[in-house]
């Protein structure tokens, strides 16, 4: 970069700032940036470091329209807001770093509550929703069988593929639990019912689409299939901070999620891979097969659960 040999006080500043005449380029070692900038009017640029706490740097850039560029003054002025806004972004890059890592290890929702400062035991609230609980077919013997590599590689596609078909329906991950994976797609309004119920298992179906492409894939490679069942159900639950006083997690209590569960493991006596119940089958506009009544573990009375058709 052109470097203007102006006034900088800072020695830091000096080894790091950069500037440049954008009358005076040299188009075998300047940035084509400067080029579109004098393209634009504009007649000087000049880059300042901002250096963070943690020793990473940013920069602030600046460009004048001026015939004659910064002067040297501006140039102070400017080293001078540069220390000034320094500590700001400083923030905001712990900030922004923060919430994706909430977001990633948590869920939006959840770290939402957490920055609201629900951070309290029992801190949460009553939300209806329609409930995914999926889990893996064979996963103990896959487990005890698969080098850790092609075992992690394979519970990574299966989260992976469910996730992404939940995300673009609207629903989030809740929780990971072992190899099954609780999602909600939470229902705001009672009029919203059907359509969440409708995108919910639109997701169950792209998941188990998406998948099967994976599975071609492995078959081809010799590698054992990813096989799963899911439940679909609908309810409410108490969706809460809970645990020990240092050790808390946002948890969904209520009936609704272990009737939820129950129902995708009745995936395996019934012989099909998705099931749903009767409350969540009633919002529904498309064909479904009944495949009658049965007990489920813990949730009293016989329980009808459908099929797509």
């Amino acid at each position: 970069m052109s470097e203007t040999g102006r006034h900088i006080t800072d020695p830091v500043a000096l080894l790091d700032a950069l500037a440049a005449r954008l009358d005076a380029l040299d188009e075998q070692r300047d940035p084509a940036l400067l080029f579109e900038l004098r393209d634009d009017g504009m007649t000087d640029y000049y880059a300042l470091p901002l250096w963070l706490g943690s020793g990473e740097m940013n920069f602030m850039t600046l460009a004048s329209a001026a015939p004659g560029g910064f002067t040297g003054d501006d140039l102070d002025r400017f080293e001078a807001l540069a220390n000034l806004v320094a500590p700001l972004f400083e923030v905001l890059h712990a900030r922004r770093m923060t919430l994706g890592l909430l977001d990633a290890f948590i869920g939006p929702r959840i770290s939402e509550r957490i920055l609201q400062g629900q951070v309290k035991r029992g801190d949460g609230d009553r939300i209806e929703a329609a409930f995914w609980y999926s889990d893996l077919r064979g996963f103990t013997a896959l487990s005890e069988s698969l080098p850790s590599a092609q075992l992690l590689q394979l519970l990574n596609d299966y989260f992976e593929n469910c996730a992404a078909a939940a995300a673009a329906r609207g629903g989030e991950i809740l929780q990971f639990i072992g190899d099954a994976i609780l999602i909600v797609f939470e229902i705001k309004r009672p009029a919203d019912e059907a359509a969440v119920c409708e995108a919910a298992l639109d997701a169950a179906i792209d998941a188990f689409d998406s998948i099967a492409v994976v599975n071609h894939r492995r078959r081809r490679g010799g590698l054992p299939e990813i096989l799963f069942g899911l439940g679909l159900h609908l309810g409410t639950v108490t969706h809460a901070n809970v645990g020990a006083p240092n050790r808390l997690a946002f948890n969904v209590i209520g009936p609704a999620v272990n009737k939820t569960a129950r129902i995708q493991t009745l995936t395996k006596e019934a012989g099909v891979p998705l099931l749903m119940s009767g409350e969540f089958a009633a919002h529904l506009a498309r064909p479904l097969r009944s495949l009658g009544r049965y007990d489920l573990r813990g949730v009293a009375g016989t329980h009808e659960v459908f099929t797509p058709a």
